[in-house]
């Protein structure tokens, strides 16, 4: 039908029997023709499959972070515990009446450690007060030898920030502090969405290291929280004769997962 109908528009002036060779030589023709689609269709595919395996190691990643970020929270929150029972046992060895009281208020912070916890962000003042019902804790057991002051200035108070990121600071101020005479300072103030925290406490005489180092879950802890949760952030910590400072400062709004 070719040869009889359309073959002298397609092949004029050629001879209308076709030969093997002629006729293979057509077909390699027309296969040169069909490559570049060929090689577009492929490339096309392979993108495909290199994104797609680009998701999947994104995917992997960001799971392995995640397990590593609730690692480190598991981690606090057993070491939170420790650290609070010990001093709420001091109290009970010298049958102190507030030792009921102390149950009462740690049994309030582990309530929020256990139902309140779960969101990825939470309000600042909520992080605030859980630090102020530790605060009160401490209070009942360091007595006389306290002197504490907590100041906040908060443009936004609904400001949402990672759950127990800034408790473990104030942890440590207490565990490192001088027992006999414990002076701490804490400052926190949320403007423009940065959150700055500040918090010093004088140094016990038996401490010889950097509370940094001697603490081998606090502080190292919160660092890498850090690292995972915001992409801009600064954290120091320094040591002078008498106390240690912890200064944090994070824009809220760089956090990773939002």
């Amino acid at each position: 039908m070719v040869q009889c109908v359309i073959w002298e528009y397609i092949f004029p002036g050629e001879e209308r029997v076709l030969t093997f060779t002629s006729l293979l030589g057509r077909y390699l023709y027309s296969l040169f023709d069909l490559i570049p689609i060929t090689l577009v269709a492929v490339a096309i595919k392979l993108v495909h499959l290199r994104v797609n395996a680009l998701k999947q190691e994104t995917m992997l990643v960001q799971e392995k972070v995640k397990s590593e970020l609730q690692y480190l929270k598991a981690q606090t929150n057993p070491h939170f515990l420790f650290n609070t029972l010990n001093g709420i046992y001091a109290l009970s060895r010298k049958q102190d009446i507030k030792t009921p009281e102390a149950i009462l208020n740690l049994s309030k912070i582990l309530r929020y450690m256990l139902y309140e916890t779960s969101h990825q962000t939470n309000p600042i003042r909520d992080e605030l007060q859980l630090i102020s019902d530790y605060i009160a804790l401490q209070k009942l057991r360091f007595q006389e030898h306290l002197t504490i002051t907590f100041t906040k200035d908060l443009e936004d108070e609904n400001a949402d920030i990672s759950p127990l990121l800034l408790l473990p600071l104030v942890e440590n101020a207490f565990k490192h502090s001088n027992g006999l005479n414990t002076h701490i300072e804490i400052r926190v103030i949320v403007a423009n969405g940065i959150l700055e925290f500040y918090i010093s406490n004088n140094l016990s005489e038996q401490i010889t290291e950097d509370p940094m180092i001697q603490d081998g879950i606090g502080l190292s802890n919160i660092k890498r929280q850090l690292a995972i949760l915001y992409k801009e952030y600064n954290f120091s910590a320094s040591k002078t004769e008498i106390d240690f400072i912890v200064e944090l400062t994070i824009h809220l709004n760089s956090y990773a997962y939002a």
